[in-house]
């Protein structure tokens, strides 16, 4: 089990009942807000002002407000049924999906920037809290 934290990403062995901080390449010290784990393996966590990461094979890539996030404070991640991965952030909500960001803002027709939570109905819809 992945756990973000104020100290970076944790990670919790159940079978072991040991809880050790991420290291390999992964920053410490890192305020880590949320933690999504893909159907394809890889490790999404979005920090408090330094944006998205992606542990995928070993290897971690960083995406920021330039990458194409409407900004660089993650809140929260969801995965679509199609395997993209939802940013809800501070400043609106993105859609990742071959290596491209979708970026939506009040802009595009979003009530609010500030996007808090995403929640799966089951039934094809995503919900939103602000």
């Amino acid at each position: 089990m992945w756990i973000g934290t104020t100290e970076g990403l944790l990670r919790y062995d159940a079978a072991r009942n040991k809880t050790w901080y991420a290291k390999d390449g992964i920053p410490a010290k890192r305020d880590v807000r949320c933690v999504l784990e893909s159907r394809s393996g890889n490790v999404w966590f979005g920090t408090a002002g330094e944006g998205l990461f992606c542990l995928e094979a070993g290897r971690l890539k960083q995406f920021r407000k330039a990458d194409g996030l409407p900004g660089d404070f993650v809140r929260c991640l969801r995965e679509d049924e199609d395997g993209a991965i939802w940013t809800g952030t501070s400043d609106g909500l993105c859609r990742f999906k071959a290596d491209r960001f979708n970026a939506l803002t009040t802009k595009q027709g979003l009530f609010d920037n500030v996007i808090c939570d995403i929640e799966d109905d089951g039934h094809g819809f995503f919900w939103m809290s602000s």
